[in-house]
């Protein structure tokens, strides 16, 4: 028999097969690609922020494990870094960013929001080498992705996010900077020109 759904039951046995209907209509949505209809796909991280759309959901957490939502940052224009510690130029990267932050400290227009890709393991040991100062700066979080790695590992309920399998170690460094309201202003921003990026984002939001 046609549930009206496109999925042919056969009824035979009521036991079994009564049940079996009943999963059939339950998981026909998920079934029928409901997941691409709320983004629960992987794509590029270029796809992921396009410019003038909401932000995909950030998460990541910190070195005393709490987890953090780009959210928390709505009112700011925010610098969104992805990076990777065995990236050749993860040092250049990091002297650019800092740079950034020590001539904007202080400036509650502006936030900035470093993903390391790498896992836990990794991670902790770099902030640790680098200090209290350094990665307990509220202007400036330093988190590890706390997301999953891909989209099966999550329920079609879950927002539009990143994923970890989308961080690939060519994909990376890349920054992206969002408005007071986190929409997309530019992503995939080239390192040469991310300082009068981020300046002129600000002055727009003046």
């Amino acid at each position: 028999m046609n549930d009206g759904s496109g999925c042919r039951i056969t009824l035979r046995l009521a036991g079994g097969i009564v049940i079996s209907m009943l999963l059939a209509a339950t998981l026909q949505p998920f079934l029928a690609g409901e997941a691409g209809q709320t983004g629960n796909q992987t794509k590029s991280l270029t796809e992921r922020f396009q410019a003038g759309e909401s932000a995909a959901g950030i998460y990541g957490r910190s070195s005393d494990g709490g987890v953090c939502n780009l959210r928390t940052n709505c009112g700011s224009v925010v610098l969104l870094s992805y990076v990777r510690i065995d990236d050749r130029d993860y040092e250049k990267t990091l002297a650019l960013l800092s740079e950034i932050f020590a001539k904007y400290e202080g400036c509650e227009d502006l936030k900035l929001v470093t993903i390391w890709a790498d896992d836990v393991d990794e991670f902790m040991p770099e902030m640790n080498k680098r200090g209290f100062d350094f990665y307990n700066s509220r202007q400036w979080w330093k988190l590890f992705f706390a997301g999953p790695w891909q989209p099966e590992e999550t329920s079609n309920s879950e927002p539009l996010q990143v994923y970890k399998a989308e961080l690939a170690k060519k994909n990376l460094p890349f920054h992206v900077l969002l408005d007071a309201e986190l929409r997309v202003i530019e992503a995939e921003i080239p390192e040469g020109r991310l300082a009068v990026a981020v300046q002129n984002a600000l002055q727009a939001e003046r």
